[in-house]
């Protein structure tokens, strides 16, 4: 990964254009939005040593994704408080959501074991 980001840094250098960087969290946020049509999207993809990557979005009326400070690294408990604060904060406001998980299975199964 890292090689052919240089790669394109590179190219990008020589040819006088910029480079933005695009997290996978909103790349996943932005792909559930196309699927489901959410607008609020939990995203979290195994970070590995029992940690997850996590991020919540919201996309405005215009399409632009927010959420970008929300992007942490936790351990799944961390993950089921927050889980347990929006479940509290949504109540009964009519947002459609979808939660988004990419890899780490087992990290997964042990915040569903948490939630319980």
């Amino acid at each position: 990964m890292r090689i052919g980001i240089g790669i394109a840094q590179g190219l990008a250098l020589g040819a006088e254009l910029p480079m933005i960087g695009v997290s996978t969290l909103a790349t996943m946020a932005q792909g559930a939005w196309r699927k489901t049509g959410a607008t609020r999207v939990l995203a979290a993809i195994d970070a590995r040593m029992g940690e997850v990557y996590w991020a919540e979005y919201q996309r405005d009326e215009q399409g632009v994704w927010h959420g970008e400070e929300t992007e942490a690294v936790l351990k799944p408990d961390a993950v089921a408080e927050r889980l347990a604060q929006l479940s509290g904060r949504m109540g009964h406001r009519r947002h459609r959501m979808a939660g988004v998980a990419g890899s780490g299975e087992s990290e997964r199964t042990d915040l569903k074991q948490r939630r319980n």
